[in-house]
């Protein structure tokens, strides 16, 4: 067996020369638009084949999040792994990726930059409690929630997070980020290394993975009072039911 150094070189100097046309495994009649994973397969499949050539054998490592209009995944060689782009329609690949991004675009509050937060600790749910600054729309704590539907987890912890932002309508401001790709910077900060679901509740409390050890009341509950530790305990409707969790929150 080749060294992980030897085959990282290997993959990165033949894909790295620019973009990897995929053709060789397009079929008639295949949907402009694969699944992550299928198109992340598509790729492995191509590295394995055209690439390693029996060397060893490459594999996805972890999830495959769709970032730019582009699939992202990472690719694992022997005990190696390094992050590859793949088309949409799985027929190009791209081993790196220069980001452009207008610093000047963010207009949310409290973000301060892109290097990981300092958590002070955990609190309920798993969540990460952060030092950095409450983050706000129009005064109002802003509820992110990052997911794709080719991630089983996420579609799972998608609908809990809806039915829960939506008890705090005009409290909160809630981006939705499933399925598309607004507020990179906000998920390049609190997911550093890109993984779905992501969780950020007003830059305060955050988390990656979705609550699936906990169930689904235990997550609506940890979910609801996190946010009411955010607004005040308002709506006191809403609240009040959760009261002795939301005292058990860290801040």
């Amino acid at each position: 067996m080749m060294q992980k150094e030897q085959i990282k070189t290997i993959v990165m100097g033949v894909l790295g020369v620019g973009v990897v046309a995929l053709a060789y495994y397009a079929f008639i009649g295949s949907p402009m638009s694969l699944s992550g994973q299928d198109a992340a397969s598509k790729a492995i499949a191509f590295v394995n084949a055209k690439v390693l050539t029996g060397a060893d054998k490459a594999s996805i490592d972890g999830d495959v999040v769709s970032v730019s209009g582009l699939y992202k995944f990472n690719v694992k060689v022997a005990s190696d792994s390094f992050p590859s782009y793949v088309s949409k329609d799985g027929k190009l690949l791209f081993p790196q990726i220069m980001e452009i991004e207008d610093v000047s675009a963010s207009s949310t509050e409290g973000v301060e930059d892109q290097n990981p937060p300092v958590s002070s600790g955990q609190t309920i749910g798993n969540f990460s409690v952060s030092s950095d600054a409450l983050c706000s729309e129009d005064g109002k704590p802003v509820f992110y929630f990052f997911g794709s539907q080719s991630c089983p987890h996420c579609i799972w912890e998608h609908p809990i997070v809806q039915k829960v932002a939506g008890l705090f309508s005009g409290l909160i401001s809630f981006h939705d980020n499933y399925d598309n790709d607004a507020d990179r910077d906000i998920f390049s900060r609190y997911s550093t290394e890109g993984y779905i679901p992501a969780l950020v509740i007003g830059c305060k409390y955050y988390r990656v993975g979705a609550g699936e050890n906990d169930g689904e009341e235990i997550e609506t509950q940890n979910l609801t009072a996190l946010l009411c530790k955010l607004t005040n305990n308002q709506p006191a409707s809403v609240c009040d039911g959760v009261k002795d969790v939301v005292d058990s929150v860290i801040n």
